[in-house]
């Protein structure tokens, strides 16, 4: 992948790559590796999503989803389980659980049946929670959000209302929406339309590949 500065002055306010059209910038891995991988924050000003052919009709349409957002940076589990005859079921969680995450939620549905007792009986702990409170032998769907705390995010403590720069004050993400002028944009891109004798070899030759 290529990668560089489309300006040094401010026309561009130094942005490394740009895209612009139906698919502005296309990454592609045949591993286990990252088709884009972002050492630091990402970020968007719109709405993040993921698309796939759609499967009712994959000729014609795409389906498209929409990621949660929250002003949290959260791990979410989720899991079935079935109730012993006890009324109670141990639920596992993975054996890294504890060293990543902190200050848990729950929330239990017990499935096919009314459980109006069915509450938390021992909150997570050694990588696992008790569920009691259950009628034997039917099923639960639980869910646990979990605040991330990875050495990461210990290290890199997350706000949610920051200032920008300082050379950006008073300037708009999206200046039309507040029905500011153009010149107020924070992140200015001028449209800029590639030639084939801008692109480097190993560049243009990988757009042809993606074509094929």
């Amino acid at each position: 992948m290529f990668g560089g500065n489309l300006s040094t002055g401010t026309t561009y306010n130094n942005i490394g790559v740009a895209g612009l059209g139906w698919v502005g910038v296309y990454g592609q891995t045949d591993s286990d590796g990252y088709g884009v991988y972002s050492d630091g924050n990402l970020g968007s000003s719109g709405t993040k999503s993921f698309i796939i052919d759609h499967p009712n009709d994959p000729e014609n349409k795409l389906l498209k989803h929409y990621c949660a957002e929250s002003p949290e940076v959260l791990n979410i589990y989720r899991g079935n389980v079935i109730i012993d005859s006890n009324g109670e079921a141990i639920v596992e969680l993975p054996d890294y659980f504890n060293e990543i995450n902190i200050n848990f939620s729950y929330y239990l549905t017990p499935i096919g049946c009314a459980a109006p007792n069915l509450h938390i009986k021992q909150e997570v702990m050694d990588n696992q929670f008790i569920i009691g409170g259950g009628i034997a032998n039917s099923k639960v769907s639980w869910v646990l959000y979990a605040q991330r705390n990875d050495k990461y995010v210990q290290n890199n403590p997350k706000s949610i209302e920051v200032e920008p720069e300082k050379r950006r004050k008073g300037m708009y993400i999206h200046p039309e929406l507040f029905d500011k002028p153009e010149e107020k944009a924070m992140f200015k891109l001028n449209k800029h339309k590639l030639n084939a004798t801008e692109i480097p070899n190993n560049l243009n030759q990988s757009s042809r590949l993606i074509n094929k």
